[in-house]
């Protein structure tokens, strides 16, 4: 119980100090620039140039190159039905395909 009095104790001192603190150097800013009323205004502070871009909206394509090795997930052998010539290939290589699609 005695502990926890302690706490509360200097809980409450710390933060008396910081409001009183906060309160005087108010007030000293306040002294400071009581008697500047009527004086000339303070030189202006040095402006840094920062270089600007116009905000443009458009249709950016995304390319990503990376150094790796692939594998699939499954791999399968083609063989034709009947023999013969291919004529024409339908899909495209590395092309998304599904199950009954025609390939060539």
């Amino acid at each position: 119980m005695r502990k926890w009095k302690i706490a509360l104790g200097t809980a409450v001192a710390l933060g008396a100090i910081s409001v009183a603190s906060v309160h005087l150097l108010d007030m000293g800013n306040l002294s400071l620039n009581a008697g500047t009323a009527g004086a000339a205004p303070a030189p202006a502070a040095f402006v840094m140039p920062v270089p600007v871009a116009s905000v443009v909206k458009k249709t950016i394509p995304i390319y990503l190159d990376y150094a790796a090795r692939t594998e699939p997930i499954r791999s399968i052998t083609l063989q034709a039905r009947v023999p013969g010539y291919l004529q024409e290939q339908t899909a495209q290589d590395g092309a998304d395909v599904r199950q009954g699609d025609t390939l060539y």
